[in-house]
């Protein structure tokens, strides 16, 4: 009897050490949550704490380098994304949430970094508020110049709460029209006080091209008051209208990275030249008969034949009259010896 024991002792012994062998074994205990849907969803507002129907809600996982769209409604402010499973968001991930509203005139990117609590619950809630997106502008806008005169654009920033840290813009223009005379930095970047660097700042003529890029230097934070970026002085070489494009438009907040969504506004430049009246209202950067004629024509009959008085009132007096349509022609017989500008 004992050895039939002793017998059964061993087979048992040796088939656990053949189990063991062989790899199997008791399931591990894991911390991969089961197979369940995961609810991401919340209301959106604008800046002023009103409702903000039919947003548009972009969620991306950076982990992951996947992007889902929101469900919305034009009659809500609600959004809901509802994954199919947990798995494709995991502890740690970073989910980046990028709203818009239907006009695109106010945004909100928002990253938030899930946690186990929150997989585990099967429900993550945010509520994202809009605002402005940062602003690169040229001011003014809109400029009238007369040919051989110098004039000044800003290149202004407006954050709109963002934090900026660094600055950077290319600008094109007609070089037939401007020349530029030089490009100094503004304000934005010290506003509170602290110094900042010029990376770069150069410009061709001959291309019509500005490059300039600024970096605050000192401190760790940023600024987040609008203000002035650079300040670009201009010649005016030529007679025409020309575009002042921004492009390369590049904002970055401390950490560093480009600070995304940024809106421009481009400007522009017409160039003139006195006794350039018609055709009106634009001229035709000839001095002419057409132009005397116009002019003769305004001095008769004011209301029905306008004109760019900046450029007829050629004797500088304050009144347009026959005086002046004495000196245009004597301009249009002679353009070397009576030059507009001179006049």
């Amino acid at each position: 009897m004992r050895q039939e024991v002793t017998v059964a002792f061993i087979a048992a012994l040796c088939l656990i050490v053949l189990l063991t062998a062989s790899g199997v074994s008791e399931p591990a205990e894991t911390d991969t949550l089961p197979e369940a849907p995961f609810l991401i969803d919340g209301y959106v507002f604008y800046e002023d704490g009103s409702e903000c129907n039919d947003p548009m809600v972009n969620i991306t996982n950076l982990n992951q380098s996947e992007t889902w769209k929101a469900e919305t409604d034009e009659t809500s402010n609600y959004y809901q994304l509802l994954l199919s499973q947990r798995a494709e968001v995991t502890a740690g991930d970073i989910l980046k949430f990028n709203a818009i509203s239907p006009s695109e005139s106010q945004l909100n990117i928002t990253e938030h970094a899930t946690t186990l609590d929150e997989l585990e619950s099967g429900r993550l809630s945010i509520n994202l508020t809009l605002s402005p997106p940062p602003c690169v502008s040229i001011d003014p806008s809109d400029l009238t110049v007369l040919r051989g005169e110098t004039f000044t654009v800003n290149i202004t920033v407006d954050p709109h709460g963002r934090e900026v840290f660094g600055a950077e813009y290319t600008l094109t223009f007609n070089p037939a029209i401007l020349q530029v005379a030089n490009q100094r930095k503004g304000n934005f970047l010290r506003q509170d006080g602290s110094d900042s660097y010029v990376v770069v700042n150069r410009f061709n003529n001959t291309l019509g091209k500005l490059e300039y890029g600024e970096m605050r230097i000192g401190t760790s934070d940023g600024v987040t008051g609008a203000g002035v970026l650079a300040m670009i002085t201009f010649n005016l070489a030529g007679c025409g209208s020309t575009s002042l494009t921004l492009s390369n438009v590049l904002l970055s907040d401390p950490s560093p990275a480009p600070i995304p969504g940024i809106k421009t506004s481009n400007g522009s430049v017409r160039g003139c030249i006195y006794g350039d009246l018609a055709p009106y209202p634009a001229g035709n950067c000839v001095v002419d008969m057409g132009d005397v004629i116009r002019l003769l024509n305004h001095v008769h009959d004011k209301k029905k034949y306008p004109i760019n008085e900046d450029l007829a009132d050629l004797d500088r007096d304050g009144e347009i009259d026959m005086d002046d349509v004495m000196l245009l022609l004597l301009v249009v017989g002679d353009p070397d010896e009576y030059e507009p500008e001179s006049h």
